[in-house]
């Protein structure tokens, strides 16, 4: 059972990406222009909360009173109702890894104010069966939001069978065409055999100034993190803009 928010795009076009995720049934609401979304999607007949399940999205809301810095204090009430809805559907906090606050707006000392807004829930059954499963809260470049990272297994669950694609930012890189006329100028072989060694090369390529580019994007996130978990002043506040720039 999924629950997916702020899909931005139309009924008809989400319900083919459950269709072809897998899901079969689901409920799929579409967009107000260019914003908003939703789409509940499950596998089976989902008639009780007997099922192991687990919720992670953004809230709005948070559990405790120390789960938000700067800005006015959050009513009580409005506290002591999202911690009711919790408790009257079973949902525990499963925790998390990764900084503290999920959500932050404001670049100055006296406008800046960060909150706990997202979170993973799940009931009593889900915990048992994933008594591995936890969630990180990754660092966001552009939204104002952390992303959840939500791990059942160990090891890499990305894995798959590497294919060629030409990606749209290798047009960007300058060393693009000098890369391209040096392969294929380097060989008097037949065109397909021509190809498939422009094919390796590209690759070899890309794969090369990916890894640049991850790096500083690592190196930067890694610096953005350690950031984001100090006592914020005007000074923390322009670095952090920088690095997200």
């Amino acid at each position: 059972m999924v629950f997916f928010m702020e899909t931005k795009i139309d009924e008809k076009r989400m319900e083919k990406i459950r269709r072809r995720c897998g899901f079969g049934n689901g409920i799929d609401v579409s967009t107000e222009g260019s914003r908003g979304g939703i789409c509940l999607a499950w596998k089976e007949d989902v008639q009780e909360l007997d099922y192991p399940w687990l919720v992670g999205r953004d809230f709005n809301e948070i559990m405790y009173s120390f789960e938000k810095s700067g800005g006015q204090p959050r009513e009580e009430k409005r506290i002591e109702a999202f911690c009711e809805v919790l408790e009257e559907f079973h949902l525990t906090d499963v925790g998390y890894m990764g900084i503290w606050f999920t959500w932050e707006r404001g670049n100055m000392t006296e406008t800046n104010i960060k909150e706990r807004l997202d979170r993973g829930v799940a009931n009593e059954k889900w915990m048992k069966l994933f008594p591995r499963g936890n969630i990180h809260h990754l660092t966001s470049l552009l939204s104002d939001h952390c992303p959840l990272l939500i791990n059942t297994t160990t090891g890499n669950i990305f894995m798959g069978i590497p294919k060629f694609k030409f990606e749209a930012w290798w047009t960007m890189e300058e060393s693009l065409e000098q890369e391209v006329m040096e392969t294929w100028e380097s060989s008097t072989s037949p065109i397909v055999e021509k190809l498939q060694m422009l094919l390796i090369s590209l690759t070899r390529w890309a794969k090369s100034i990916k890894k640049k580019r991850d790096d500083l994007k690592n190196k930067l996130i890694k610096g953005l993190g350690n950031l984001m978990e100090k006592e914020a002043d005007d000074d923390i506040l322009e670095k952090a803009m920088d690095t997200r720039i």
